[in-house]
């Protein structure tokens, strides 16, 4: 009919489910690094469970952590566990998961 109106469905969406990573999002610093490094998120990101692994050369996990990120948004790591050389830092959302790479000397 005319002049009749309609309405649309509303989704609320939670931060939990739209909690999507990009390699842009998160920074891992110093690199190289000796002794402990640490993994900057996004402001955006907050408010969300992470789970950090970080994995040697050979591909042992040597560290893991689920960290909630609530109030700041740097986690410090100790990396005097890890081989000289590249390593792997794998951070994982409820949704995605990303690598960074960490150089150790």
């Amino acid at each position: 009919k005319i002049g009749q109106s309609g309405y649309s469905n509303i989704t609320m969406i939670s931060p939990a489910t739209t909690a999507i990573i990009s390699q842009d999002e998160v920074t891992v610093y110093p690199n190289p690094a000796i002794g402990n490094a640490k993994i900057k998120f996004a402001s955006k990101m907050m408010d969300v469970q992470y789970k950090i692994k970080i994995y040697n050369q050979n591909n042992d996990l040597i560290f893991s952590k689920i960290i909630d990120q609530d109030k700041n948004n740097n986690i410090e790591v100790e990396l005097t566990n890890l081989s000289v050389g590249m390593n792997t830092i794998s951070i994982a959302s409820p949704n995605n998961i990303i690598t960074k790479r960490v150089f150790v000397y």
